[in-house]
């Protein structure tokens, strides 16, 4: 929560976007999480970094709800 609450204060005073990488074989689990933190009734990140190709595409419907949701 720290940790959150201090990328947004950059966000807001220094005009930062806050980005997510992601590679693990739980990766649309964790960007499925990140996609609902709030700081101040805003999502924390802005855009999202995560393996995909043709022999990992297990996060491909959680990349496509990111992209749906402004990431």
């Amino acid at each position: 929560k720290e940790v959150h609450n201090a990328l947004n204060q950059c966000r807001k005073e220094l005009g930062w976007a806050i980005g997510l990488s992601v590679s693990s074989t739980k990766q649309n689990e964790v960007l499925r999480c990140a996609m609902g933190i709030d700081v101040e009734g805003c999502k924390l990140f802005d855009s999202v970094q995560c393996t995909y190709n043709m022999l990992e595409q297990k996060p491909g419907e959680a990349l496509l709800e990111a992209h749906n949701a402004g990431m």
